[in-house]
């Protein structure tokens, strides 16, 4: 899974995502009632750096919602509604 990574997104973007993805900062962590829980929310992707930029770029990208449809078995994958261009530090 690893290599498939790798080839797919490349060291290179692999790399740069390292070195600019934020430390866990715990105002970003709240739940619902405002308790600090273990995932921190970063709803402006693109601000955090080109390379999240790139990510974002190939997660929404037509190819990418059809290989997950194609794997899941769910025909006519479409992005959400809800989602908020935010990844948590667990993704």
């Amino acid at each position: 899974m690893v290599e498939q990574v790798k080839r797919v997104l490349g060291i290179d973007l692999l790399q740069q995502l390292l070195f600019d993805f934020p430390a866990f900062k715990p105002e970003r962590a709240r739940d619902d009632c405002w308790s600090v829980n273990g995932r921190a929310v970063h709803t402006r992707v693109r601000s955090i750096g080109i390379a999240c930029q790139g990510l974002e770029s190939i997660v929404l990208s037509q190819k990418s919602i059809d290989l997950v449809s194609r794997t899941t078995g769910i025909p006519f994958l479409l992005c959400g509604p809800d989602y908020s261009r935010g990844f948590t530090d667990k993704t």
